[in-house]
């Protein structure tokens, strides 16, 4: 589970028409990292940008960027054809036709 803690920023000082000042805080959320898995990541790593089918599994893909892993499924009685780079039906891909989620 990944959590962001609140970052604050220096406030803002307003002066009134009258001579009073008066401070602001305002909080902004840190960036969010998700939580990518190692198993992805250390499938992509060292490899070019791009979607790989999962060689163990054919109705998984990983989609890599900057050796960074993201691991995703295909629809329902679907494969991942590396052709196309999209999911298609198992009879087209030589590698699952006998794919059976």
């Amino acid at each position: 589970t990944t959590t962001r803690a609140p970052v604050p920023t220096n406030p803002p000082q307003t002066t009134h028409a009258h001579g009073t000042q008066h401070m602001t805080t305002t909080t902004t959320q840190a960036p969010y990292i998700p939580n990518l898995g190692g198993d992805a990541n250390s499938f992509c790593r060292n490899r070019a940008d791009g979607h790989y089918r999962d060689p163990a599994n054919c109705g998984m893909f990983y989609q890599c960027a900057m050796n960074l892993g993201f691991h995703e499924p295909c629809p329902p009685g679907t494969v991942f054809n590396e052709a196309i780079i999209a999911c298609d039906f198992p009879f087209r891909v030589a590698a699952c036709q006998n794919y059976s989620p």
